[in-house]
């Protein structure tokens, strides 16, 4: 419709014809614009996370887009933010992208209506005719995985996250915190959490502890010292100097034997080179003492037979890689003490559950995802066992000095 005056009654939405004008009153009409949306990219986003939504939008007739709005067509299982609907300003002339943010709130599927409006404040287009996989279809996955611990000190020298989800804190079943209660007793008390970085340790919708008096988080950024390392080498130099350990090779599938015990008990053993446990159970009363000179990868379960009397403590100079086992159980379960230079959960859909400690001195990598069990349950789950650090042998825990005030 070129440019000019026109005699009208009525001019429609965006529609420019001879049906739409009467001769009288008189109206200038400086243009007949137009839009239309041309998609609405789907989206695939985690309870609690965050993703983008685009909307590419085309204007005619010289219209030029005004503001464009996104609105969740099921706010209980997506929801627009920071507000629903989400309204974009913009100005597109032509053809442009428009963008909102949405964030999953629960497992399902959802839409996302898009609605610009040009500027004349009337003309305005929609994407309710749009057709998959451009239609703005949302599809809202579980929970991202979370790792939690039960008792125990946490130390990292770095920052520490866990993103615990709302559908923890909402449930009776899960215990929203990172850091529990030696076996969830409320009157025992949570470990104390270190951490060396500027960056506040995050839990999403979690707290670090059951009780805010017992929120024990300290800061070490300008104390933080790493001059005496308690690692493989450290515990290598303290093998008793009667003991000679039994080389072993790999893998290692069942029950490890062979070596001597000593005067207390204790089986010592090495590996150089690195070395595959497939699974490995710990006889009753036995105590096992293992040294890896390489890589350690656990590919299974290190199973106590007596929870009471058995043993086992492995330390590794280089990664101690936990892969996950091949039949993927719903949980794999490592009972013992475990030092590495880098300790590695690997991807599956295994719970890792370690009863005992983990120290790893180069980092810690937790990659596992237990889809819909993520909702109330940790992928990872550290449980501290001060009884098992009780049996560690003597030689091998650090002795302190007496002090004491005597007259001079």
């Amino acid at each position: 419709m070129p440019v000019g005056t026109y005699r009208s009654r009525i001019r429609t939405q965006g529609v420019c014809g001879p049906s739409a004008f009467a001769t009288s009153p008189q109206e200038v009409v400086s243009s007949c614009g137009s839009c239309t949306i041309d998609s609405v990219p789907d989206v695939t986003v985690a309870v609690d996370e965050t993703a983008s939504v685009f909307a590419t939008v085309s204007t005619g007739g010289g219209g030029t887009v005004g503001q464009v709005e996104f609105s969740s067509n099921n706010t209980s299982v997506a929801i627009m933010t920071p507000s629903d609907p989400f309204i974009d300003p913009d100005n597109i002339t032509g053809m442009g992208v428009a963008q909102g943010t949405i964030r999953g709130v629960s497992v399902g599927n959802t839409n996302v209506n898009v609605v610009a409006t040009l500027t004349d404040g009337i003309t305005t287009c929609n994407s309710s005719s749009l057709v998959n996989p451009n239609n703005g279809d949302v599809t809202v996955t579980p929970p991202n995985p979370w790792w939690q611990t039960i008792g125990g000190d946490i130390l990292s020298a770095a920052e520490i996250t866990s993103k615990i989800p709302s559908t923890c804190a909402s449930s009776p079943v899960c215990e929203e915190f990172l850091n529990r209660e030696l076996t969830d007793n409320p009157s025992l008390f949570p470990g104390v959490t270190t951490y060396y970085s500027i960056l506040v340790p995050y839990f999403r919708s979690g707290d670090l502890t059951r009780d805010a008096n017992e929120s024990w988080l300290t800061n070490t950024l300008s104390s933080f010292s790493s001059t005496l390392r308690y690692d493989y080498s450290y515990f290598f130099d303290k093998i008793p100097a009667a003991v000679t350990p039994l080389s072993v090779a790999g893998p290692i599938s069942g029950t490890l034997s062979g070596a001597t015990p000593d005067a207390n008990g204790y089986e010592w053993y090495t590996n150089s080179g690195g070395l595959t446990i497939n699974n490995l159970t710990i006889n009753a009363g036995q105590r096992v003492v293992l040294f890896v000179d390489g890589n350690l990868t656990l590919a299974g379960d290190i199973d106590f037979a007596n929870e009471a009397t058995s043993f086992f403590m492995t330390a590794v100079d280089g990664a101690m890689d936990v892969a996950n086992p091949a039949a993927n159980p719903p949980t794999q379960t490592l009972n013992g003490l475990f030092v590495a230079n880098q300790f590695n959960a690997s991807a599956g859909s295994s719970q890792l559950v370690v009863n005992g400690s983990v120290a790893s001195w180069g980092g810690v990598t937790l990659n596992r995802d237990i889809a819909t069990r993520n909702a109330t349950e940790p992928a990872e789950l550290f449980n501290f066992r001060p009884d098992y650090v009780l049996r560690c042998p003597q030689e091998l825990l650090k002795r302190g000095g007496l002090w004491r005030e005597i007259s001079p």
